[in-house]
């Protein structure tokens, strides 16, 4: 699973909507959006910003991540 689907599973999970979570993590709905369908890689602070609005370790975020080259691509 990537990073975008985390997110998005996630969110949908918490029964939060993507303006409600862009609003929580300070950031525009349209770059969420991005961020979900795996468009763009967050930010150190951002994914901060996401991780502790879904309320989120980054252990728990990572663990969802399935292949190498993903985590290679956002390191």
């Amino acid at each position: 699973m990537a990073l975008g689907e985390v997110i998005k599973q996630t969110r949908q999970d918490r029964q939060l909507s993507q303006p409600q979570l862009s609003e929580q993590a300070g950031i525009e709905t349209s770059y969420l959006s991005m961020l979900e369908n795996d468009k763009s890689i967050p930010s150190d602070e951002i994914l901060t910003a996401i991780r502790k609005s879904l309320d989120l370790i980054l252990t728990q975020a990572l663990d969802f991540i399935s292949s190498a080259a993903e985590l290679n691509r956002l390191q």
